[in-house]
């Protein structure tokens, strides 16, 4: 389990979210790189390919100025890491590489490709988790 940090509570949000924020850039950005180093050839033999796109990552303004996590836009796999557990980001990577290797660019809500990135990213992070307990 990683160290404790303590955050002010009762109304003061903002400095939550940055002290949160500051956390997890100045901190945890070097654990995301080794767990993705770990996670993206697990995630290969999950879904049985040769293969996964490059993955590239947005943050500050730009990852503010979109509406979700992750996405595939036919070339490569984008997330916005900032403020979110490294297992999180993790998550979001397996539900796009999903959609990747199915060709699918685009999941509304509710629809049969998303549930099924949604479905088939859950049970690969459980398998992951039990395969790398030290990291959860």
């Amino acid at each position: 389990m990683g160290p404790t940090v303590k955050l002010p509570l009762h109304g003061h949000k903002e400095t939550i979210m940055r002290t949160f924020k500051t956390f997890m850039t100045e901190q945890d950005n070097r654990k995301l790189k080794s767990v993705m180093d770990k996670f993206i050839p697990f995630v290969k033999s999950e879904l049985n390919v040769d293969s996964l796109p490059k993955v590239h990552t947005v943050t500050g303004k730009d990852a503010q100025d979109k509406k979700a996590f992750g996405w595939w836009d036919g070339e490569k796999v984008t997330i916005c890491p900032d403020g979110r557990h490294p297992m999180d980001v993790m998550r979001t990577l397996a539900h796009e590489f999903v959609h990747a290797t199915h060709g699918h660019t685009n999941g509304e809500d509710g629809s049969d490709h998303e549930n099924e990135a949604n479905a088939k990213a859950g049970v690969i992070m459980r398998r992951f988790a039990r395969a790398n307990p030290e990291l959860f």
